[in-house]
């Protein structure tokens, strides 16, 4: 039972994944916006330690490969025994490379870290990901940033190395 079912559900996702190949992605342009929602979490087997993040972006794009983002993150953290909330807003700009339904992209962010438990201090740094078309107007996407921790412009010239990874993954769609 357990291999027919896993022969169905690949020969859905092949068939479902030739259908959308056929179908033609435009290009972004001069004026397209973006909306990104997006999660993820983790917990010990027991539950008793959890954390959640949820995030969602909106950008406009200014040129036919460049658009500027505000994003949103907020986490939830339930670790043994103490709720902690945290959340950062960043401002971006990306270049994307109008590459058919696989729309990779660089960029850069700058923004704020709060919250219960953090220092609170601005962020910057360098990012890169990849929106999936699934058809001309939703996509699934992949994003990673490198952000560097500082306080003013003279200690974030001390902290390159003492950045943090922040990775995210989501739905969005294009209008």
């Amino acid at each position: 039972m357990y291999k027919k079912n896993v022969l169905l559900w690949t020969a859905m996702i092949l068939v479902t994944s030739v259908a959308w190949g056929a179908q033609d992605i435009p290009a972004f342009t001069k004026g397209d916006h973006t909306f990104t929602l997006g999660g993820g979490g983790n917990s010990d087997k027991k539950f008793d330690n959890t954390v959640l993040s949820f995030n969602l972006g909106l950008s406009e794009f200014i040129t036919n490969e460049t658009a500027v983002a505000v994003r949103q993150e907020l986490n939830f953290a339930d670790v043994s025994s103490d709720q902690t909330f945290s959340g950062s807003t960043r401002f971006a700009l990306d270049y994307h490379f109008n590459a058919g339904k696989c729309r990779p992209f660089v960029g850069a962010n700058i923004g704020y870290l709060y919250g219960d438990n953090v220092k609170e201090q601005f962020i910057a740094g360098p990012e890169v990901g990849v929106k999936q078309f699934l058809n001309p107007s939703t996509f699934i996407y992949v994003n990673a940033e490198y952000q560097v921790l500082f306080k003013d412009t003279d200690q974030a010239n001390n902290s390159l190395d003492d950045g943090r990874f922040v990775y995210s993954i989501g739905m969005g769609i294009r209008w």
